[in-house]
């Protein structure tokens, strides 16, 4: 075979610059990376060094010959172009592999019968006798790539995909593939750490497949050592004296490593059942003793040796084996900033969404398919704790000064629920509200750290600001409710956060309103509408007010307390629905002058702005989302997007002399007056955010935006 002769090594997509560094390693020259694939030359030396050493590849390809294929009389025609007894004997088996792509021949099988038929029918031609078509492990596998019209044909020197290695006699539910795994080993660099000495650790290890691979690599196994069959064995231009050297040469190299001391490499499951496979697959890859595995669950640490970094792989559940809202990604993140702090973290995931749940600051560096699913290898360092000792002086003195600051105020004002922190320092990053209810409660709300920010070390402030807070807040740790305040996805800031209800009922002059401190990520009150709140409770005797997206009505509460004459309250949930109703009966206001209606706000606004005589109120308060995707809703809802439209028709329910209120916390958002004064000729409209925000809201400008719109 001349040595300049071009092969082909195919691979999964993503990893062929990989497979071309390897190839050049192996001996290969022009190499170069083509389609899925790489291609090289080097004779059949190297062709057999990729069959046994390749960690990526999934076939080593021998192309022969080529020509047209539109039609199977053209493929047909082409393939008997080939001496096929220069290839097989007529004794021996033959399989096709046939594909097909962008042309006129769509059906592969098809083709695939098609050169069969034709190489048959020469060895019949030539010698009445014709060789027998064996799919498993046969003699001669030849490749069929029908593109674009032109077949082009070659020998499959593998003769079965390179990814399997034969150690795997057991595996769980969707395995990584060993060639990918072993590309998400070398992309991280596992090769060079494993040589200065740094330990690798899969916490959720599955079979096995990424530590066997691994050890392989520190052995210095090849992949193919098991194997038995290779395509080229029953090839007729199989060369035995060229194979035999490559496997003394694997024999030499395996001697010479098997006395190296590798570092640790350790797995883990939860599952009894994989980690014994993992162990099974170990053994017969003949690497079980250079793996620790245990059974325990990612909240268990994998002891290292203490002050050590070094390599954190693995491929935790995803698709159809976990869903992605479970909270696994949380406590990936959390384990393993605590345990593995400034080691290298690379995670095979298809949702690169679940992985900023991790909070580890992880990109991706490779992505390809394993099992029809999309996935991404995302490689990063977890980030280092800067201390262990959390001083918390500055916090506590921030706290006093916002307390004496605000003191007088307070009992001015007669405020009983306020906030009196809010992120001032950057390192404790926390909002934390005061409700003096028949008792003092606290509510700590965490904003969610960067992913820059080490996770134990977050985890170490937050517990040392809950330990100061009983004796710096006079209140009992009882009393104290933790929330994680995060961007929310979907309806999850209005799920229940806890089992264990702790209600209380907040009395102050707008009115009194029932409090949730336990159960959810809000109490039932935002209390940076206390400005609104005060301004309805005084100026709304005599009026009629629409509070749309009401919440719990504290709005409605506070404008029928100040002696409006009816209000209307509208949201689409049901529990607040509900509790909007239980409010309202604390203030003894009837059902018939102040309403609560469970409706999807935008269908309502609509029908009532329809309407002949469209219902008339002299304050409307629209306080939408910033997103909505309920699945009650026919459409979405973007409040940037979508404000003019719905503030249109809101003013068509505004009395004359009227005024709506709109407001919304998104930090982004830009009013557009001119398109809502072109649909809304003659409406004034005066920024009040300022305006809106109480003394307690003033370090946090940004926390809502308030307009008032005067008809």
């Amino acid at each position: 075979m001349n040595p300049d002769t071009p092969m082909y090594a195919t691979c999964p997509s993503g990893i062929a610059s990989l497979l071309a560094d390897e190839l050049t390693a192996f001996g290969a020259s022009n190499v170069r990376t083509a389609g899925a694939g790489v291609q090289f030359s080097g004779g059949l030396g190297v062709a057999y060094r990729a069959c046994l050493w390749s960690r990526l590849a999934n076939r080593v390809l021998l192309p022969i010959h080529s020509g047209p294929s539109a039609t199977p009389e053209e493929l047909y025609a082409t393939v008997q172009g080939v001496d096929w007894s220069t290839h097989m004997l007529v004794n021996d088996t033959l399989a096709i592999d046939g594909f097909t792509a962008k042309s006129a021949m769509t059906h592969s099988q098809y083709a695939a019968l098609t050169v069969k038929d034709a190489i048959v029918d020469q060895f019949r031609e030539a010698v009445q006798e014709r060789p027998n078509v064996q799919t498993d492990q046969p003699s001669l596998r030849v490749n069929a790539y029908v593109f674009r019209d032109k077949v082009r044909l070659a020998i499959d020197l593998s003769g079965d995909g390179l990814h399997r290695r034969g150690y795997r006699q057991a595996q769980g539910p969707a395995p990584l593939k060993e060639n990918l795994a072993a590309a998400m080993l070398i992309q991280s660099n596992w090769p060079q750490r494993c040589a200065a000495g740094e330990p690798l650790v899969d916490p959720m290890c599955g079979s096995g497949t990424l530590l066997i691979e691994a050890a392989l690599m520190a052995r210095d196994i090849p992949p193919g050592r098991l194997r038995i069959y290779y395509g080229f064995l029953g090839w007729a231009g199989h060369d035995e004296t060229e194979w035999n050297a490559c496997l003394s040469e694997a024999d030499e190299r395996i001697k010479a490593a098997a006395d190296n001391t590798l570092p640790a490499i350790i797995g883990a499951d939860r599952d009894a059942v994989a980690v014994g496979a993992a162990v099974a697959n170990a053994k017969t890859a003949d690497v079980a003793n250079d793996i620790q595995f245990h059974r325990q669950s990612i909240d268990a640490p994998l002891r290292t040796k203490p002050g050590t970094t070094g390599l954190v792989v693995s491929n935790p559940p995803y698709g159809v084996r976990v869903n992605d809202d479970d909270g696994l990604y949380e406590k990936i993140g959390v384990q393993l900033s605590r345990e593995y702090a400034g080691w290298q973290c690379s995670l095979l995931v298809a949702s690169r969404q679940a992985v900023k749940r991790s909070r580890l600051p992880l990109k991706s560096e490779v992505a390809f398919q394993n099992g029809g699913i999309d996935c991404d290898v995302m490689i990063g360092v977890i980030p280092q704790a800067r201390s262990q000792k959390v001083d918390t002086a500055g916090f506590k003195n921030r706290v006093k000064k916002n307390q004496k600051h605000l003191r007088k105020w307070l009992e001015r004002s007669d405020i009983f629920a306020y906030r009196i922190y809010d992120a001032d320092l950057p390192e404790f990053a926390m909002a934390i509200d005061v409700y003096d209810c028949d008792a003092r409660y606290v509510v700590v709300q965490e904003y969610e750290a960067p992913s820059s920010v080490n996770v134990a070390m977050a985890d170490q402030r937050r517990q040392a600001v809950l330990d100061v807070l009983p004796e710096l807040l006079e209140v009992t740790v009882s009393r104290i409710f933790l929330k994680l305040r995060r961007q929310q996805e979907g309806s999850t800031q209005y799920t229940r956060q806890d089992d264990s209800r702790v209600l209380a009922v907040l009395d102050e002059a707008q009115g009194k309103l029932e409090l949730n401190f336990s159960d959810y990520l809000d109490t039932g009150l935002f209390l940076d509408h206390r400005v609104l709140r005060q301004h309805l409770f005084t100026e709304s005797r005599g009026k009629r007010v629409l509070n749309l997206f009401a919440y719990t009505a504290s709005l409605s509460v506070a404008a029928a307390k100040g002696g409006a004459l009816e209000t209307v309250s509208v949201d689409l949930s049901k529990r607040y629905c509900e509790w909007a109703c239980r409010n309202l009966e604390l203030n003894d206001f009837p059902g018939d002058e102040h309403q609560v209606i469970r409706a999807d706000v935008m269908d309502w606004i609509e029908d009532a702005s329809e309407q002949d005589s469209p219902p008339q109120f002299d304050w409307v308060i629209l306080d939408p989302p910033t997103f909505s995707n309920s699945r009650d809703l026919d459409h979405d809802w973007d409040v940037q997007r979508d404000h003019v439209a719905c503030i249109e028709r809101c003013m068509k329910l505004v009395a004359p002399g009227g005024t709506l209120v709109f407001s919304n916390n998104y930090r982004r958002f830009k009013l557009d007056r001119n398109a809502i004064q072109s649909v809304c000729p003659g409406v004034t409209i005066e920024d009040r955010t300022a305006w809106s925000l109480d003394r307690d809201f003033q370090r946090k400008a940004r926390i809502h935006q308030c307009w008032f719109l005067i008809k």
